[in-house]
């Protein structure tokens, strides 16, 4: 995902073909921000922001909002470079889908149930220091941001 950021690299185009092919949230933000920043030029930017809007709908369903959040969560704990605009394009595209069919019992799902598939010690911890840590950060931070999205459905929470 942090390729994103490195037009220069080789492997770049195959990334965004990826990304396009898999319709992911971020990827028009990333267009938009290295346009901004000059690493691309404006039409590069139109061409890739045209087939993405030309590439087949994904439907949104209860496992792709589950995906996308879990990615989204374990950027933010782990502070990889990408979590601040992942975490913003991922929270962003389920507000704007959370009328889809089983996007709302997802996040209730989320915010009731969910346990992390990760294990509880993380490779190379020889003291057993951080056992369970990252489980606990990842099942408190999407319990967190399924809270914050169930919160922007209810018509009150919004008018605050």
């Amino acid at each position: 995902m942090a390729m994103l950021y490195s037009p220069d690299n080789t492997e770049w185009s195959k990334i965004v073909d990826e990304f396009v092919e898999n319709g992911h949230p971020i990827l028009p933000q990333m267009i938009r921000e290295l346009q901004e920043d000059e690493k691309i030029s404006p039409d590069l930017a139109k061409q890739i922001t045209a087939r993405i809007g030309q590439s087949p709908a994904i439907p949104v369903d209860a496992q792709r909002i589950l995906s996308l959040m879990e990615t989204a969560c374990y950027a933010d704990i782990t502070c990889h470079p990408v979590e601040y605009p992942l975490r913003i394009s991922t929270l962003n595209y389920v507000t704007a889908n959370i009328d889809s069919p089983g996007a709302q019992n997802a996040l209730e799902w989320i915010r009731s149930t969910y346990r992390s598939g990760l294990p509880h010690d993380p490779p190379g911890d020889e003291t057993g220091a951080f056992h369970g840590l990252l489980v606990k950060a990842m099942q408190g931070r999407l319990n967190s941001y399924a809270k914050q999205l169930l919160g922007s459905t209810d018509p009150q929470q919004r008018s605050k």
